[in-house]
């Protein structure tokens, strides 16, 4: 029998309706706003619906870590983890390369993230993994599981491993989303830009939930929204607070509650929870879990000055930190074109290559 866990509450007034939202359904929940509108926690508070939760493609600060405070709801977790990666932790296990649909039956949670492998080129290529693995494995199910996906350029990244073509991957992703639902997979996913992409996701989106949109406002497609929610409104929504829009047309305003175990932007999660990360015997420091605009702010400064030591100094990193990540931003170029932590971060700097030297002596 699964476990019964408390769940943040979710609230809403139904403008144009009313519906009933079943979560006991392999439903695909689109989250789109502005930076800091409370995107990721909105996804947690739908995902702790759910009798397991499958947290993966996430940003780079490794947020989904949150779900080991003591605090979250889940307690049964699993890592999973790149090849010749150790983390040393309370929680289990498994290597990408050892990891069977049964390591998702028998835990409530599982997740994993950048810092659990020791190059972007090797994290893209797990998900795509993992992908194939939930899509074409789970054939039969009883109850729905519910993906992750804090940052839907993830996936298309990932897919980029195989197709190698960026029209062809996030075509492959929308795909991905209709067929979710065959292998009982809710589908969760947030992202930051109203493209066309955002679009073809809307179609295939049984609920939509939009957060503050600021100065860009809806796009001409959804400004209907605007006959029920006054314009001013949607600028200045609270992070508690959304506006939704489900697949039969009904439009309601909510409000939930914050997790209470959500990261907050400037937790150290790997301290926080007492989490170490080893690469083939060498300990990773706890400065290296770097976020997309630590990484863009490193690739600005290397360029401008083309001393490592230099940059470590003025940045307060370690030289071996610059040369990872010096590293890691040219092998996502020479990849797939581009520097995918660059390209969140809306660095310039995305498709420059920086010109590699020797790895630094590490004390």
């Amino acid at each position: 029998m699964t476990e019964t866990i408390a769940v943040p509450e979710i609230k809403v007034k139904w403008l144009r309706g009313p519906e009933t939202i079943d979560f006991g359904r392999p439903n695909t929940y689109l989250v789109v706003g502005q930076r800091g509108t409370g995107k990721s926690s909105l996804l947690e508070s739908i995902a702790t619906r759910y009798p397991k939760v499958i947290d993966l493609f996430g940003s780079k600060d490794s947020e989904c870590l949150a779900w080991c405070k003591p605090e979250s709801p889940f307690h049964d977790i699993l890592f999973i983890v790149g090849k010749g990666v150790t983390v040393v932790s309370q929680w289990p296990q498994v290597s990408i390369d050892e990891l069977t649909l049964k390591d998702f039956e028998d835990h409530q949670v599982i997740l994993t993230t950048h810092v659990f492998y020791s190059s972007s080129r090797e994290y893209f290529s797990a998900l795509q993994q993992i992908t194939e693995l939930l899509w074409e494995k789970r054939t039969s199910w009883t109850e729905p599981w519910i993906v992750l996906v804090r940052e839907a350029a993830n996936w298309i990244y990932s897919r980029l491993q195989i197709v190698k073509d960026s029209n062809l991957a996030k075509a492959d992703f929308v795909q991905l989303l209709r067929e979710a639902r065959h292998s009982g997979l809710a589908c969760a996913v947030d992202t930051l830009r109203w493209t066309s992409l955002d679009k073809e996701v809307r179609d295939v989106a049984d609920f939509f939930f939009m957060k503050r949109v600021g100065a860009i406002g809806l796009p001409k497609d959804l400004r209907f929204i605007y006959r029920y929610v006054q314009p001013f409104s949607m600028m200045k929504l609270d992070p508690e607070v959304f506006v939704m829009l489900t697949s039969q047309g009904n439009i309601c305003i909510g409000k939930f509650d914050y997790p209470i175990w959500h990261k907050e932007e400037k937790e150290n999660i790997l301290h926080k929870i007492n989490v170490q990360v080893s690469y083939e015997g060498r300990k990773l420091e706890q400065g290296l879990n770097v976020t997309v605009f630590e990484h863009s702010k490193i690739m600005e400064t290397y360029i401008a000055n083309k001393s490592m030591g230099k940059t470590a100094a003025m940045l307060k990193r370690s030289k071996d930190t610059v040369f990872n990540q010096v590293k890691r931003h040219d092998e996502n170029i020479e990849s797939v074109g581009y520097c995918y932590e660059c390209r969140t971060a809306l660095s310039p700097l995305e498709k420059e290559k920086v010109k590699k030297i020797g790895r630094p002596m590490i004390h």
